[in-house]
């Protein structure tokens, strides 16, 4: 996809093109492209680089985008559907979390949206980066930050 980016916005489908367009883009909506270090767009590369600020950052202005509905939609539901099925089911955050999950040996994310009882939308993500105490117990930890989101 980064390289199709590439060829549809700087005419060439090359991963630089498409890093390129993608540095337009974040500097379109106000998010500061020089936190980010990305290799192959695949997101699962380590070399790939990002602070949970910039990401929320993005996801921000995403919510201010034309197509923030769409963008949303694209998102998987907590314990209805995608990554997140059998995720927050029973919690406070379960239908209220859209969101993308980001698992890699020793790192696991949650980034997204959270709707709070009183109807706010709100960003977030957390990252658990270089835990030692295993993917389930991190993932819960996670699980527990959006439920608690989502009560308020």
């Amino acid at each position: 996809m980064l390289r199709l980016l590439g060829a549809r916005r700087r005419g060439v489908g090359s991963a630089e093109a498409g890093r390129e367009a993608v540095g337009e883009f974040l500097r379109r909506v106000g998010v500061e492209p020089s936190a980010w270090a990305m290799q192959d767009g695949s997101g699962l590369s380590r070399s790939d680089v990002l602070t949970p600020h910039e990401l929320v950052s993005l996801l921000a202005a995403m919510e201010r985008h034309p197509r923030a509905a769409a963008f949303r939609d694209t998102l998987p539901i907590a314990g209805r559907d995608g990554t997140l099925k059998n995720r927050m089911k029973g919690t406070a955050a379960e239908g209220r979390v859209v969101a993308k999950t980001g698992t890699l040996r020793h790192v696991n994310a949650l980034a997204g949206y959270v709707t709070t009882r009183s109807g706010s939308r709100l960003a977030f993500v957390v990252v658990a980066n270089h835990h030692t105490t295993g993917g389930s117990a991190a993932t819960n930890a996670i699980d527990e930050i959006g439920a608690l989101l989502a009560s308020f």
